[in-house]
């Protein structure tokens, strides 16, 4: 996994880091070469702040370089394997699991596809609802007051708490889905050869929220317990990087 996330982001080629970290060392022991490596992985990730980690202040590769390894960490902690040949094989996006704007679509084409992922997950109740509403726009805001949490709606959008690693196509395609057409297609209709992240698909089961009430949206306190998931992944990690 080191060696791995090493390969992807910096220009280390492994044969150089087995001879600068290990070979040149006659007493190096494994124990002693993952140190050296999450040394090097902590020193191109930066100081070690979780927080500073943030969707309008960072670039997006800076971004992927950190879910990279917190879907590594939490492969790990699962006792399962990071998959280096998947995540190789498309593009990648950070985005938001709650959508960063609620403002309505312009393109019809758009509006219509969003309709259509909105309804998939409504109750014949709430469709019939949709037919009393003149405008895209009241239609908009008929779907949002069902599945945006009145009131425990995510207050820090461009946080970690409200970030994924997701393949482009998939990311792309549904643009401002409410929450669970967007968790239909990553668990139950993602293409068998579309990878999804540990963490990116126990963020969208809500596996870090337990005792969650409903699957209708992404709350605000969905968002605080994932976002301490994976701090504490990554402060863990850190803390042995500087041992």
């Amino acid at each position: 996994h080191l060696i791995g996330w090493l390969s992807l982001f910096t220009d280390r080629e492994t044969r150089v880091m087995y001879h600068e970290q290990w070979k040149v060392d006659a007493g190096c022991r494994l124990k002693t070469f993952k140190i050296g490596l999450r040394r090097l992985v902590a020193g191109s990730i930066g100081d070690g702040d979780f927080d500073s980690f943030r969707y309008d202040s960072c670039d997006s590769g800076t971004l992927r370089e950190m879910f990279v390894l917190l879907n590594i960490l939490e492969a790990e902690r699962r006792g399962t394997s990071f998959s280096f040949d998947d995540y190789r094989k498309c593009a990648w996006d950070v985005e938001h699991i709650a959508s960063q704007t609620d403002n309505p679509l312009e393109k019809k084409e758009e509006r219509e596809e969003w309709l259509r992922l909105a309804e998939a997950e409504m109750s014949e109740n709430e469709k019939e609802a949709l037919t009393q509403c003149a405008t895209f726009a009241e239609k908009w805001k008929t779907v949002w007051d069902r599945f945006t949490g009145q009131g425990d709606t995510v207050s820090d959008k461009d946080s970690m708490g409200n970030l994924a690693l997701l393949d482009s196509g998939t990311n792309r395609s549904y643009k401002n889905a409410i929450f669970p057409a967007k968790r239909r297609m990553l668990l139950l209709e993602c293409p068998p050869k579309v990878y999804v992240p540990p963490a990116t698909a126990a963020a969208f089961a809500k596996t870090y929220s337990p005792a969650a009430a409903q699957m209708r949206y992404w709350s605000n306190s969905d968002s605080v317990k994932y976002h301490k998931a994976m701090k504490d992944l990554f402060d863990g990690f850190m803390r042995k990087a500087r041992s």
